[in-house]
């Protein structure tokens, strides 16, 4: 299992799709892998907690969580 830091991107799928986890606590919306860009979900993440599904892409816009990892 790989992981690294996550830049939430507008634009930008990340590199690996994986499953993120936000070091703190904090809004996340992302685009899950295989669902289009398109398709947004918002959640709010406890620290430490997962984002509920493959996450293709990090959005800035509606994220919160400041530090947040990709696992794949």
């Amino acid at each position: 299992m790989y992981g690294e830091l996550v830049t939430p991107n507008d634009a930008e799928d990340l590199p690996n799709p994986g499953y993120v986890r936000a070091n703190e606590a904090g809004n996340v919306t992302a685009a899950c892998h295989g669902n289009g860009a398109g398709n947004q979900i918002s959640v709010v993440l406890a620290a430490g907690e997962f984002f509920p599904c493959l996450v293709a892409r990090v959005y800035g816009t509606g994220t919160s969580a400041i530090t947040m990892h990709v696992f794949y």
